[in-house]
């Protein structure tokens, strides 16, 4: 009965540490860089916001941490965010593009290990921060039709 106890509680160890492992909290700042950037694009009328603001909410009104990698458009890879992609998906409720209106958010500097960026066909308003210049590991920008304030 003890080596059947051990082998119990050794596989709730392992299903434990894999489960922490799947849903890893990404840094802070990443994580504020989301929420700037989904504040800052109106995100609570995005027609396709999966994952964003599902129960049970952490204390900043958004889904637990490390829950990220489940958002819609968000892809983390480890412990980082690495893709947003809006596909023209009706994001906004069009098919044409997503329909995102704002500003680019500074705040995405802080995903410094994001590798693609894409959110073509939008309303974003004003210019590419220069504070994205800092993003060493971004390969695909694509951020066609800016309007200019």
């Amino acid at each position: 009965m003890k080596q059947l106890n051990r082998c119990l509680m050794a596989y709730v160890m392992i299903m434990f540490c894999a489960s922490a492992a799947l849903n890893a909290a990404i840094p802070a700042i990443e994580r504020n860089a989301l929420i700037a950037l989904y504040n800052a694009t109106s995100g609570d009328s995005w027609t396709k916001k999966g994952g964003w603001k599902e129960p049970p909410l952490h204390t900043d009104g958004f889904a637990m941490p490390g829950t990220e990698g489940g958002w819609y458009g968000v892809t983390v890879e480890g412990d980082h965010v690495v893709k947003i992609v809006f596909p023209y998906a009706q994001v906004g409720g069009t098919l044409v593009g997503n329909n995102l209106n704002g500003p680019i958010p500074t705040e995405l500097a802080g995903l410094t290990h994001l590798s693609e960026l894409s959110m073509v066909g939008n309303k974003l308003s004003g210019g590419i921060p220069t504070q994205l210049g800092v993003l060493n590991n971004l390969t695909h920008l694509y951020l066609s039709y800016l309007e200019k304030t």
